[in-house]
Protein backbone atom coordinates (compact mmCIF):
# COMPACT_ATOMS: atom_id res chain seq x y z
CA UNK A 1 0.00 0.00 0.00
CA UNK A 2 1.73 3.30 -1.18
CA UNK A 3 2.33 5.62 1.98
CA UNK A 4 1.14 8.63 1.36
CA UNK A 5 3.21 11.71 1.69
CA UNK A 6 2.95 14.77 4.26
CA UNK A 7 1.89 17.20 1.01
CA UNK A 8 -0.58 15.08 0.12
CA UNK A 9 -2.12 14.59 4.09
CA UNK A 10 -1.86 18.26 4.18
CA UNK A 11 -3.67 19.37 1.05
CA UNK A 12 -6.86 18.61 1.92
CA UNK A 13 -6.83 19.95 5.80
CA UNK A 14 -5.51 23.24 3.61
CA UNK A 15 -8.85 23.34 1.21
CA UNK A 16 -11.03 22.82 4.54
CA UNK A 17 -10.09 26.03 6.28
CA UNK A 18 -12.56 27.78 7.22
CA UNK A 19 -12.85 31.45 5.00
CA UNK A 20 -16.07 32.58 6.63
CA UNK A 21 -15.98 36.24 7.56
CA UNK A 22 -18.38 37.27 10.40
CA UNK A 23 -20.04 40.72 9.90
CA UNK A 24 -20.71 42.58 13.40
CA UNK A 25 -21.70 46.19 11.86
CA UNK A 26 -21.58 48.02 9.01
CA UNK A 27 -20.45 52.28 8.88
CA UNK A 28 -21.33 53.85 5.61
CA UNK A 29 -18.30 56.39 5.02
CA UNK A 30 -20.16 57.30 1.70
CA UNK A 31 -18.43 57.24 -1.99
CA UNK A 32 -19.04 53.19 -1.64
CA UNK A 33 -16.59 53.13 0.99
CA UNK A 34 -17.40 50.84 4.13
CA UNK A 35 -16.40 50.18 7.45
CA UNK A 36 -17.10 46.11 8.38
CA UNK A 37 -16.43 45.48 12.07
CA UNK A 38 -16.16 41.96 13.45
CA UNK A 39 -14.44 39.98 15.98
CA UNK A 40 -11.32 38.50 13.46
CA UNK A 41 -10.49 40.08 10.48
CA UNK A 42 -9.26 36.61 9.81
CA UNK A 43 -6.33 37.16 6.89
CA UNK A 44 -7.47 40.31 5.30
CA UNK A 45 -4.78 42.57 4.28
CA UNK A 46 -4.70 45.97 2.50
CA UNK A 47 -4.55 45.79 -1.00
CA UNK A 48 -6.51 42.63 -1.69
CA UNK A 49 -10.08 42.44 -2.80
CA UNK A 50 -13.01 40.55 -1.59
CA UNK A 51 -16.40 39.76 -3.06
CA UNK A 52 -19.71 40.91 -1.37
CA UNK A 53 -22.72 39.92 -2.49
CA UNK A 54 -21.72 39.76 -5.87
CA UNK A 55 -19.53 42.94 -6.14
CA UNK A 56 -15.91 43.58 -5.65
CA UNK A 57 -14.58 45.65 -3.18
CA UNK A 58 -10.83 46.53 -2.46
CA UNK A 59 -9.63 46.43 1.35
CA UNK A 60 -8.14 50.09 1.82
CA UNK A 61 -7.41 49.43 5.40
CA UNK A 62 -7.80 47.75 8.15
CA UNK A 63 -7.92 47.20 12.34
CA UNK A 64 -6.56 43.93 13.31
CA UNK A 65 -9.74 41.74 14.32
CA UNK A 66 -11.79 44.62 14.81
CA UNK A 67 -12.77 46.25 11.37
CA UNK A 68 -11.56 46.25 7.87
CA UNK A 69 -12.73 49.30 5.58
CA UNK A 70 -13.23 48.78 1.65
CA UNK A 71 -14.03 50.52 -1.40
CA UNK A 72 -16.28 49.79 -4.35
CA UNK A 73 -18.18 50.95 -7.21
CA UNK A 74 -21.55 50.57 -6.04
CA UNK A 75 -23.50 50.53 -2.70
CA UNK A 76 -22.88 47.26 -0.68
CA UNK A 77 -26.02 45.31 -0.18
CA UNK A 78 -25.26 42.45 2.35
CA UNK A 79 -28.36 40.66 3.11
CA UNK A 80 -26.10 37.96 5.96
CA UNK A 81 -24.02 38.35 8.68
CA UNK A 82 -21.21 36.79 6.62
CA UNK A 83 -19.27 36.57 3.39
CA UNK A 84 -16.20 34.26 2.55
CA UNK A 85 -12.68 36.13 2.43
CA UNK A 86 -10.22 35.00 -0.34
CA UNK A 87 -8.93 31.44 0.01
CA UNK A 88 -5.22 31.37 1.01
CA UNK A 89 -3.25 29.37 -1.82
CA UNK A 90 -0.95 26.04 -0.41
CA UNK A 91 2.45 25.36 -2.49
CA UNK A 92 5.11 23.04 -1.03
CA UNK A 93 8.78 22.04 -2.49
CA UNK A 94 12.51 23.50 -2.29
CA UNK A 95 12.54 27.40 -2.56
CA UNK A 96 13.86 27.40 -6.13
CA UNK A 97 11.02 25.21 -6.99
CA UNK A 98 8.51 27.40 -4.91
CA UNK A 99 10.15 30.40 -6.21
CA UNK A 100 9.82 29.37 -10.29
CA UNK A 101 5.88 28.50 -9.28
CA UNK A 102 5.77 32.28 -7.88
CA UNK A 103 7.51 33.75 -10.80
CA UNK A 104 5.44 31.90 -12.98
CA UNK A 105 1.92 33.17 -11.65
CA UNK A 106 3.17 36.48 -11.57
CA UNK A 107 4.69 36.25 -15.64
CA UNK A 108 0.81 34.78 -15.98
CA UNK A 109 -0.01 38.43 -15.06
CA UNK A 110 -2.26 36.75 -12.34
CA UNK A 111 -4.27 38.95 -9.36
CA UNK A 112 -2.58 39.45 -6.26
CA UNK A 113 -5.47 36.97 -4.83
CA UNK A 114 -4.68 34.23 -7.56
CA UNK A 115 -1.57 33.76 -5.74
CA UNK A 116 -1.69 34.39 -2.06
CA UNK A 117 -1.71 35.07 0.75
CA UNK A 118 0.54 31.82 0.91
CA UNK A 119 0.89 28.57 2.91
CA UNK A 120 4.24 27.05 2.12
CA UNK A 121 5.43 23.97 3.06
CA UNK A 122 9.44 23.83 2.98
CA UNK A 123 10.39 20.57 1.36
CA UNK A 124 12.05 18.18 2.26
CA UNK A 125 9.73 17.23 5.20
CA UNK A 126 11.26 14.95 8.05
CA UNK A 127 8.66 11.78 8.34
CA UNK A 128 9.36 9.28 10.93
CA UNK A 129 7.44 6.26 10.23
CA UNK A 130 6.23 3.77 12.78
CA UNK A 131 6.73 -0.03 11.54
CA UNK A 132 4.70 -1.15 14.41
CA UNK A 133 1.47 -2.00 12.91
CA UNK A 134 -0.23 -2.19 16.09
CA UNK A 135 0.44 1.15 16.54
CA UNK A 136 -2.59 4.08 15.74
CA UNK A 137 0.19 6.46 14.94
CA UNK A 138 1.91 5.44 11.47
CA UNK A 139 3.81 8.55 10.63
CA UNK A 140 5.14 11.80 12.39
CA UNK A 141 5.75 14.79 9.76
CA UNK A 142 7.97 17.68 11.38
CA UNK A 143 6.43 20.27 9.24
CA UNK A 144 8.20 23.65 8.39
CA UNK A 145 5.41 26.23 7.25
CA UNK A 146 5.53 29.16 6.20
CA UNK A 147 2.42 31.65 6.05
CA UNK A 148 3.14 35.05 3.87
CA UNK A 149 1.81 37.65 2.19
CA UNK A 150 3.57 39.98 -0.28
CA UNK A 151 4.33 43.54 0.24
CA UNK A 152 6.16 44.77 -2.76
CA UNK A 153 3.20 45.63 -4.44
CA UNK A 154 2.58 48.33 -1.90
CA UNK A 155 3.05 52.20 -2.84
CA UNK A 156 4.52 53.62 0.14
CA UNK A 157 6.61 51.42 1.44
CA UNK A 158 5.48 49.65 5.34
CA UNK A 159 7.49 50.51 8.43
CA UNK A 160 8.69 47.58 10.28
CA UNK A 161 5.97 48.52 12.48
CA UNK A 162 3.46 47.93 9.91
CA UNK A 163 4.69 44.50 8.47
CA UNK A 164 3.83 42.87 11.89
CA UNK A 165 0.39 44.99 11.60
CA UNK A 166 -0.40 44.08 7.43
CA UNK A 167 1.57 41.01 7.56
CA UNK A 168 2.45 39.33 10.74
CA UNK A 169 -0.93 39.80 12.72
CA UNK A 170 -3.37 38.08 9.53
CA UNK A 171 -0.66 35.39 8.72
CA UNK A 172 -0.99 34.53 12.37
CA UNK A 173 -4.37 34.43 12.20
CA UNK A 174 -4.15 32.51 9.30
CA UNK A 175 -2.20 30.07 11.34
CA UNK A 176 -4.92 29.79 13.98
CA UNK A 177 -7.41 29.14 10.91
CA UNK A 178 -5.59 25.91 9.66
CA UNK A 179 -5.45 24.53 13.14
CA UNK A 180 -8.74 24.76 13.74
CA UNK A 181 -9.15 22.91 9.99
CA UNK A 182 -6.44 20.30 12.02
CA UNK A 183 -8.53 20.14 14.72
CA UNK A 184 -10.95 18.77 12.73
CA UNK A 185 -9.18 16.22 10.48
CA UNK A 186 -9.44 12.83 10.87
CA UNK A 187 -6.37 11.84 9.38
CA UNK A 188 -4.64 12.69 12.19
CA UNK A 189 -4.53 12.57 16.38
CA UNK A 190 -4.60 16.22 17.24
CA UNK A 191 -4.66 15.49 20.91
CA UNK A 192 -0.97 14.46 20.67
CA UNK A 193 -0.18 17.77 19.29
CA UNK A 194 1.17 19.02 22.26
CA UNK A 195 3.97 22.11 20.85
CA UNK A 196 4.42 24.43 18.52
CA UNK A 197 7.21 26.60 17.29
CA UNK A 198 6.05 30.34 15.11
CA UNK A 199 8.67 32.61 14.61
CA UNK A 200 7.75 36.12 13.55
CA UNK A 201 9.46 36.87 9.62
CA UNK A 202 8.57 40.56 9.37
CA UNK A 203 10.09 41.73 5.32
CA UNK A 204 11.24 37.74 5.23
CA UNK A 205 14.92 36.71 3.83
CA UNK A 206 18.16 35.17 4.65
CA UNK A 207 18.19 34.56 8.77
CA UNK A 208 21.22 33.65 10.30
CA UNK A 209 20.13 33.57 14.12
CA UNK A 210 18.16 36.30 14.91
CA UNK A 211 19.42 38.84 11.91
CA UNK A 212 17.46 39.29 8.94
CA UNK A 213 19.88 39.97 5.49
CA UNK A 214 18.62 42.29 3.17
CA UNK A 215 18.74 39.13 0.38
CA UNK A 216 15.12 37.89 -0.10
CA UNK A 217 14.66 34.58 -0.52
CA UNK A 218 12.01 34.43 -3.17
CA UNK A 219 12.38 37.01 -5.88
CA UNK A 220 8.56 38.17 -4.55
CA UNK A 221 9.32 39.89 -1.07
CA UNK A 222 7.28 38.32 1.32
CA UNK A 223 6.39 39.18 5.15
CA UNK A 224 5.04 36.83 7.45
CA UNK A 225 5.58 34.39 10.04
CA UNK A 226 7.08 31.07 10.30
CA UNK A 227 5.36 27.63 11.70
CA UNK A 228 7.29 24.22 12.79
CA UNK A 229 5.05 21.45 14.24
CA UNK A 230 5.15 18.23 14.12
CA UNK A 231 1.71 15.97 12.92
CA UNK A 232 1.08 12.71 14.00
CA UNK A 233 -0.66 10.93 11.35
CA UNK A 234 -3.31 8.11 11.98
CA UNK A 235 -1.64 4.79 10.20
CA UNK A 236 -2.99 5.25 6.62
CA UNK A 237 -4.60 1.17 6.48
CA UNK A 238 -6.69 2.63 9.54
CA UNK A 239 -8.48 5.19 7.80
CA UNK A 240 -9.19 2.99 4.42
CA UNK A 241 -12.17 0.98 3.68
CA UNK A 242 -12.19 -2.25 4.60
CA UNK A 243 -13.43 -4.82 1.95
CA UNK A 244 -16.64 -6.34 3.09
CA UNK A 245 -15.46 -10.41 2.88
CA UNK A 246 -19.39 -11.07 4.05
CA UNK A 247 -21.25 -13.04 1.34
CA UNK A 248 -25.19 -13.52 1.02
Amino acid sequence: MKRPSTYSLLLPIWNAINCTFYCNSITDNAGFNYTIHTCSTLWASIGFTVTIAGQTYTIMSFVPDQSITVQGTVALSLTTASFQLYAPKFYHGTIKATDTDLNTKVNANLLLTDKLPMGWLHEPTDETIDEDMMKAIGMRSKCELYFMIDYSSKSIPWTNDQHYEFAVWPMRNLIDAFMESVSRAKTLNSNLIKKSSPVDLPRFGSYTGKSNSDTTVFSQPMSGTRFNIELPWIRHDLLCCQPNLTRI
